[in-house]
């Protein structure tokens, strides 16, 4: 018989279940009087950091006979992740996709080290278009992608783009630019697609708050945003990265040290990242809008890089 103090608890969440509310369990421990509410949720958070390996593949355990969608979080090193993995979780939360791989001793192998010559190139201010089209060229796959976005509906254009040269001339510099980097991003195969998004995530939010920096563009804090996730992305330090990218210096300051304006947006973005609403408004009073802005944006623009 379900305890008096839990019964009206569960019939409301019957009722947020039946009007189409996904419910989830924060801060769970497991006890046996809590049956009846795992029947009634469709998802439990399961804390790797408070819980430990042992516990947390103990809870995955139990919880797996109701059909819960299980969600380790605070996961974060690659090897938390692969705990958390095999002991049956389903999502995970934490810092562990964004952080780079190192291993001492290790260079860059040929094919990240062509797609770093190409940001280097597509950010350097003295590039031209002339020079972006012919590096653009020059790698089929990135060739294919700029027709094929082109040609989308996202344009709507009367007649088919059939060459590079025409491609790169009816999207201009800048937006060039910024398409390029965005499918650099999405080109790099071996990584969760959740590192993508938040670099998306992130370069939206960043360009979204640009008001807040007068000594910044959109574009270039789009840029900003975007950069913050490369270390992950190449798995390479973030110093060695940016000795290698003609990135302006207080850029390379806020993220090898998150210092200045820049590096507060930064700390900003980690704070959202990890559920602190209250520090993220105290650098940014909208944050919640624009990382809600930035995130259906992140979706949308995914959906659009990867169409066929």
């Amino acid at each position: 018989m379900v305890a008096v103090s839990l019964k009206p608890l569960l019939d409301q969440l019957q009722e947020l279940r039946a009007a189409g509310y996904t419910l989830a369990l924060d801060q769970f421990n497991y006890t046996p009087g809590l049956d009846p509410l795992l029947r009634v949720v469709d998802i439990v958070k399961l804390d790797m950091l408070a819980l430990g390996p042992r516990d947390l593949a103990r809870h995955a355990f139990v919880l797996g006979p109701y059909g819960l969608k299980l969600v380790a979080k605070k996961i974060e090193t690659i090897e938390d992740f692969q705990l958390a993995s095999a002991a049956g979780a389903d999502l995970f939360q934490g810092y562990f996709f964004c952080r780079p791989q190192l291993m001492r001793g290790r260079r860059i192998d040929a094919n990240r080290a062509a797609l770093l010559d190409l940001l280097a190139a597509l950010h350097d201010p003295n590039t031209e278009l002339a020079d972006l089209q012919r590096k653009i060229a020059l790698d089929v796959r990135l060739s294919f992608r700029l027709l094929r976005y082109i040609n989308s509906a996202f344009f709507g254009l009367r007649q088919q783009v059939r060459s590079i040269r025409q491609a790169v001339a009816l999207l201009g510099l800048e937006h060039l630019r910024q398409w390029a980097t965005l499918t650099v991003f999405t080109s790099i195969d071996d990584k969760p697609a959740e590192l993508t998004t938040t670099a998306l995530v992130r370069a939206r939010f960043c360009e979204l708050a640009a008001h807040d920096d007068p000594d910044a563009t959109g574009n270039e804090l789009f840029t900003f945003g975007l950069f913050s996730v490369i270390d992950a992305l190449l798995d390479t330090p973030m110093t060695e990265l940016l000795a290698k990218l003609p990135l302006a210096t207080d850029v390379c300051e806020a993220l090898a040290d998150h210092k200045g304006p820049k590096g507060q947006l930064l700390e900003c973005l980690h704070a959202l990242e990890s559920g602190d609403l209250a520090s993220a408004k105290a650098t940014v009073p909208t944050a919640g809008q624009l990382y809600i802005s930035a995130l259906a944006w992140a979706d949308e623009t995914i959906e659009r890089l990867s169409a066929r």
